[in-house]
């Protein structure tokens, strides 16, 4: 039961933070996209570092999710829940920021084509 905590928590705070910063509201279907993407990055994430620098190579053996084991587990996902969702805020600031950029210069272009 710690286990399904430990992997499917940081995700929630991860979608919650980035609709707060984005100052949006999410619609059902926005939350579940966001949340699965969430849930393979963060944990992706933690499991490459389960596995490479804690040599654990399964998450699924009972001994693994014990209580300290858990504690440092959801402490440090969801610290990465918070910075994924800077960066994904912080990307698609840049992505619209590049995307009006482009369009200054084509409209830019095509006033100097009609002169």
């Amino acid at each position: 039961m710690v286990s399904f905590l430990c992997i499917f928590f940081p995700p929630v705070i991860s979608v919650i933070l980035t609709a707060k910063l984005r100052k949006e509201n999410f619609n059902n279907y926005q939350y579940i996209a966001y949340y699965v993407v969430f849930t393979v990055i963060i944990n992706g994430v933690m499991f490459w570092i389960l596995s490479f620098m804690f040599k654990v190579h399964s998450i699924s053996s009972p001994d693994v999710f014990q209580t300290s084991f858990s504690a440092k587990y959801i402490t440090l996902s969801s610290f990465l829940a918070i910075i994924s969702a800077h960066i994904a805020v912080s990307f698609r600031k840049f992505k619209s920021m590049s995307v009006d950029q482009i369009q200054k210069d084509e409209i830019q272009e095509n006033t100097e084509e009609d002169e």
